[in-house]
């Protein structure tokens, strides 16, 4: 047995070893080469997936971040109070240059006066860390305020977890949330695609959803 040669015991033929393995490399290659130049389009349908737009009538409140810029968001408060609700938030602690010197107000802030709404009428929450913490900070503030409908305004690219989050927060205190999209003043948001901190952005934005999701935290 041992002085037999060694081929006879090759069930399959080396040629078939040889062409299977070519086709396993060429699927690969062929599958690289498709992402690659797809990637504008598999890249805006992650952004898109990233959103949730579910709109609500007549809330009680508006919920805007502190950090976005958006005229049309700015205008779009204004109306909903011109329409019935009753205050807007700004939510989630001001951007700073100094991390060491926090900021006492958003920058937004001035936005919102100039497009008509009263200051009496701008609710400022800047508690919480993170995401969690800041929406626990606002289900105490609407607790207290009796909100029982609220609308958030956001911008896209990673807007439905912060709605998942804030509809399971506030949501167990018998709160309805809904939210809009609009568009930030950043033109370069338009082609976010083209942007190598933007993509990072927006992948970053799709690790936070999934470990949300796996953690059973929305």
């Amino acid at each position: 047995m041992e002085g037999r040669d060694a081929r006879e015991y090759v069930l399959v033929p080396r040629w078939i070893v040889h062409v299977m393995a070519i086709a396993v490399l060429a699927a690969i290659v062929g599958s690289v080469a498709a992402v690659w130049f797809n990637r504008i389009p598999i890249l805006v349908e992650m952004g898109r997936a990233l959103d949730l737009e579910s709109p609500i009538s007549s809330p009680d409140v508006v919920i805007l971040s502190s950090l976005l810029r958006s005229d049309a968001g700015d205008r779009a408060a204004a109306e909903a109070l011109r329409s019935g609700a009753s205050a807007v938030v700004l939510l989630g602690k001001p951007f700073s240059p100094d991390d060491l010197v926090p900021a006492t107000e958003s920058r937004r802030l001035p936005r919102l006066l100039a497009v008509g709404i009263p200051r009496e009428r701008i609710v400022e929450v800047y508690e919480g860390d993170d995401l969690y913490e800041t929406m626990a900070a606002l289900a105490a503030v609407a607790r207290e305020a009796g909100w029982r409908r609220a609308l958030m305004i956001s911008s896209p690219n990673g807007s439905r977890r912060s709605l998942l989050v804030a509809r399971r927060v506030l949501g167990s205190d018998g709160v309805s949330v809904g939210q809009t999209l609009v568009a930030p003043d950043s033109p370069e948001r338009a082609d976010w695609w083209n942007d190598d901190q933007l993509r990072g952005h927006v992948v970053y934005n799709w690790i936070l959803l999934a470990f949300a999701r796996l953690a059973g935290r929305i």
